[in-house]
């Protein structure tokens, strides 16, 4: 349904979506993220889309934030857009919800996705306090920090760029 046959979106549909029905867009926001069609920019837009069901009682959208943040069938910049959405609302619960679930994937050493995730953490920890960051130091590093994780995605996709010290996907290190 929001696949064209050159393989972009339908915008009108996804508008749709966003607009009257995010709750029931997940399915098919789901469906076509997993079916592989897609292009990095389009799955970007889907994964805002998906983020909407993560956190409010949804086990598939916690699934598949779960599965965006870990799998490698998606690129670093989908995941970027994925944990850059999860403060996007001001429902307490639902982003105690969602702080919960960052919380719960544990990423290896020096993994990419660990630092950005700890940063969203911060993000989504300081909407809940409504206090923002006491320290305003804290917070212009913890954005310096994630401009660079993003241009250091960046730099590791472009075409004939051999990606240092970025591992190609996340690090699962099982809870203890």
């Amino acid at each position: 349904m929001f696949i064209n046959e050159d393989g972009k979106i339908d915008r009108s549909v996804l508008r749709y979506f966003e607009q009257v029905g995010k709750e029931h867009a997940f399915d098919s926001v789901a469906q076509a993220m997993r079916s592989g069609q897609l292009r990095d920019r389009e799955m970007m837009e889907l994964a805002r889309v998906a983020v909407h069901s993560t956190g409010k009682n949804n086990p598939q959208g916690d699934t598949l934030f779960r599965d965006i943040m870990t799998s490698d069938n998606y690129s670093m910049d989908v995941k970027m857009q994925t944990i850059r959405s999860m403060d996007d609302l001001e429902d307490q619960a639902i982003l105690q919800s969602r702080l919960a679930l960052m919380d719960s994937i544990h990423y290896g050493e020096g993994d990419i996705m660990g630092r950005a995730n700890e940063i969203y953490s911060g993000r989504v920890q300081s909407k809940m306090t409504k206090g923002g960051f006491r320290d305003q130091k804290q917070y212009d590093a913890m954005h310096a920090d994630f401009r660079k994780i993003n241009k250091q995605v960046k730099r590791g996709q472009r075409p004939g760029n051999i990606q240092r010290n970025v591992p190609s996907g996340p690090t699962i290190v099982p809870s203890p």
